[in-house]
């Protein structure tokens, strides 16, 4: 837990001292948060422990459940919050993720968040409600003037809303700063919290919104390497090539992934064309906005926390990796076996080549499986791989590392809730029953057990996971940068445009940009 958890063990130490004089009067333990009136409701009388069984054998830790996840720290408190309304504005995301109003319907993702929701509410003794409104990339400003409007009134306690809106939100200082509540419940140490979400978006001192297991959007939104094993059993060339051993051994790289494009592939086009698109077998396929996964995977940033500075543009924006990365990428897809759609040239259409076997390797997010690689509409046999590393050195080092598309939500306090300790509370029994429920459901169950059939693939997903990536340059919309840093590099890539020039002269306006944001947030932390 953060600074404030030696207070709160004090406290509650103390309360453990008296415990058996209250339960002899009350006939119950003490209540936390707005109790204290010595009842429990029947919500909290429901789990005295985070939900997913604690298993009695002897030999398992007691701080995970039967199926060997974590568990939360929060039943010590005795938390119970007498049913209070938790009112929580969020955007109407692209895949379910926050209110579902029926349980026990056989989808197992929508099971599991009613669950999670019905888990919240019992353990915390709150009751939870939804408002949703549009917060995508071209809603932006309705959401926070919604959010801006209600800072008078206190009509919501919970924001969770698209990244960038989120972004926009913690400008116009909407957003507590997590790190500024005297008494939190927010455990970052807890495997429900990516670390390098908490290194990479802590702004100053503060840190105003946060994600992970608490959002299923986080999960769909991976990007990773699709790999059409039939068609890759039909080249002599490269069938014989274990690709799990290339991810293993630090070996699955961009130079790697260039190679295949050299070696197999009958496609004549290259850049878009129609006749091409429909008749073609290529050996990558992507779409121009998502090749700044490349720029993530290699481990380079666009904007990164600064002591003294607070935000800084990284040097790796201009450095030489960066020039010789956009070279290799501009080569895979200028290659006459490979095509990049621009997002102006019917964009959406991007992925048809692989959905029809026609491509070896697609570039896509992970919810490409759910939406159309289920067995009943692609008949080929397919497998996952993480982003290419940038070399072998990356591999030993660091490792595979994963870039989250915008569309995923950024969850935060409003600034003017009713009471920012019970929200902390909130947010971390989210996040820990999203870990226990949503995200098995959706990863195990769903994208590592239905669409994907081997124990190698399943191993990839982890490895896609595990290396996720938060970049502070991928969450301010273009109006705040006057650009989007990564798509600047994609865009580079498209041109076929030397990025030793342009991520120079592109430079100088995102610094005097963010010149700006940080005075924004200087007015709000002092």
């Amino acid at each position: 837990m953060k600074k404030n958890s030696i207070r709160i063990l004090v406290c509650v130490l103390a309360v453990l001292m008296v415990l058996p004089f209250i339960a002899s009067c009350t006939g119950n333990g003490g209540n936390g948060g707005n109790g204290g009136d010595g009842t429990t409701t029947a919500k909290n009388e429901q789990t005295n422990e985070p939900s997913g069984s604690v298993t009695d054998d002897p030999d398992v830790p007691k701080d995970v459940d039967k199926n060997g996840y974590k568990l939360d720290g929060l039943d010590k408190y005795g938390l119970n919050y007498n049913d209070d309304e938790v009112s929580v504005l969020n955007w109407k995301a692209e895949h379910t993720e926050f209110l579902v109003e029926q349980g026990n319907t056989g989808d197992k993702v929508s099971d599991a968040i009613f669950d999670r929701n019905s888990a919240i509410e019992s353990r915390l003794g709150v009751t939870l409600k939804f408002e949703e409104t549009a917060g995508n990339n071209s809603n932006i400003s309705k959401f926070v003037q919604k959010v801006e409007a209600a800072k008078t009134t206190g009509d919501y306690d919970i924001i969770a809303t698209y990244s960038r809106t989120a972004a926009s939100c913690s400008t116009k200082g909407l957003l507590k700063d997590l790190n500024s509540i005297e008494t939190s419940y927010i455990d970052y140490e807890m495997p429900w919290y990516p670390k390098s979400l908490i290194d990479t978006m802590t702004i100053g001192n503060a840190l105003y919104f946060i994600s992970g297991d608490m959002s299923t959007n986080t999960i769909y939104m991976m990007y990773t390497i699709y790999v059409n094993k039939t068609l890759m059993g039909t080249y002599d060339s490269v069938k014989d090539v274990n690709l799990y051993d290339l991810v293993r051994n630090n070996e699955w790289t961009i130079d790697k992934l260039a190679w295949f494009c050299d070696n197999v592939g009958t496609g004549t086009g290259g850049k878009y064309d129609a006749t091409n698109l429909e008749e073609g077998v290529f050996a990558f396929s992507g779409v121009d906005y998502g090749l700044d996964a490349f720029y993530v995977g290699s481990n380079l940033s666009t904007l990164v926390p600064d002591e003294t500075e607070m935000i800084v543009l990284s040097k790796d924006f201009t450095s030489q990796k960066a020039a010789t990365l956009c070279e290799k990428v501009a080569a895979i897809v200028a290659n006459p076996n490979c095509f990049a759609f621009a997002k102006e040239t019917n964009a959406h259409k991007y992925y048809y080549a692989f959905q029809q076997g026609r491509v070896l390797f697609h570039q896509d997010r992970a919810r490409f499986a759910e939406r159309y690689l289920i067995p009943e509409n692609f008949a080929d046999e397919y497998g996952v791989l993480p982003t290419p590393l940038y070399d072998t050195a990356q591999g030993k080092k660091v490792g595979y590392i994963t870039t989250m598309a915008n569309p995923f939500t950024l969850y935060g306090i409003a600034v003017n809730c009713k009471e920012d300790s019970q929200m902390s509370a909130v947010i971390e029994c989210w996040a820990s029953e999203g870990y226990r429920k949503t995200t098995p459901a959706l990863f195990e169950a769903t994208f590592k057990g239905r669409y994907v059939a081997t124990k190698d693939d399943r191993e990839m997903w982890d490895i896609i996971r595990k290396g996720v990536k938060f970049d502070l340059g991928r969450i301010y919309h273009k109006e705040i940068l006057g650009g989007y840093p990564t798509e600047l590099f994609s865009d580079a890539i498209i041109a076929n445009d030397k990025w030793s020039i342009l991520g120079r002269n592109n430079a100088e306006l995102l610094n005097a940009n963010i010149k700006k944001l940080v005075a924004t947030y200087k007015k709000f932390q002092g």
